[in-house]
């Protein structure tokens, strides 16, 4: 066999291995997490996509009941103290229709939220003032961090965004007087850079939308649900992880 030739083999060997292991790492990274995690904004009737219609949330909340889940936080999954299947709602922004229109459809059913704040809307018109999330609280649901302004993490300094981080999850810790330990990216934005800004920044867990999402607990997978979203679609949401 010639020089020339073994060179060949070793060089297609090489790249064989490097392949596979790229693949190996590939599905250690994709992996999604062993509880369902639902993505809300808004709950009303303003007709923006993003904001599901109450007759909705209620027919997909009385879904989820039906089929045995069972809502729970993120402080309790991490602590495995959830029964399954098990789902966590998250409702983002901090809207003024979280402690109008969301709280009462999950009291009504024994459920529980997570809301995700914009600290820097607090108190603004069509938002929660610090009274509601501290009603919120009070009401058994769990309070995390949606960053300061809301602005897309691609255009911000790694400095800007950690300040966006710890600031925002101070100034809820200072309200609340208890840690708040999960991050939802804005937008369900996600570079590598924020995995390590956000667990930097003190938070145990942060969340993300489908294009980005895997099982890593700062990159949580989760499933948005908008107002043109049907039942069937849900449903078929819920049964991947009813199997589980």
């Amino acid at each position: 066999m010639t020089t020339t030739r073994v060179g060949q083999r070793r060089l297609a060997k090489g790249l064989l291995l490097c392949f596979a292991s790229a693949l190996l790492n590939c599905t250690r990274e994709r992996p999604t997490p062993d509880v369902l995690i639902l993505n809300y904004h808004g709950i009303g009737a303003d007709g923006e996509q993003y904001t599901v219609d109450e007759a909705q949330f209620a027919e997909q909340l009385n879904l989820l009941r039906g089929m045995g889940f069972v809502t729970t936080s993120f402080a309790d999954y991490f602590k495995g103290q959830v029964e399954r299947p098990a789902v966590i709602l998250t409702f983002d922004d901090g809207r003024k229709d979280a402690i109008t229109h969301a709280l009462p459809a999950l009291s009504q059913r024994r459920m529980r939220g997570t809301f995700f704040i914009i600290t820097g809307s607090v108190g603004k018109t069509g938002f929660l003032t610090w009274s509601d999330i501290g009603s919120l609280r009070a009401a058994g649901m769990e309070i995390g961090s949606h960053s300061i302004t809301h602005r897309h993490g691609s255009e911000l300094s790694d400095d800007d965004l950690l300040h966006e981080f710890i600031q925002s999850r101070v100034d809820i810790e200072t309200h609340l007087k208890e840690p708040i330990r999960v991050l939802a990216y804005p937008y369900n934005s996600f570079r590598r850079r924020m995995a390590q800004l956000a667990e930097k920044a003190g938070y145990d867990a942060a969340v993300v939308g489908p294009a980005h999402g895997t099982g890593d607990r700062f990159r949580l997978l989760r499933h948005g649900v908008y107002r043109d979203s049907t039942l069937g679609q849900f449903r078929q949401t819920l049964e991947g992880y009813v199997r589980r």
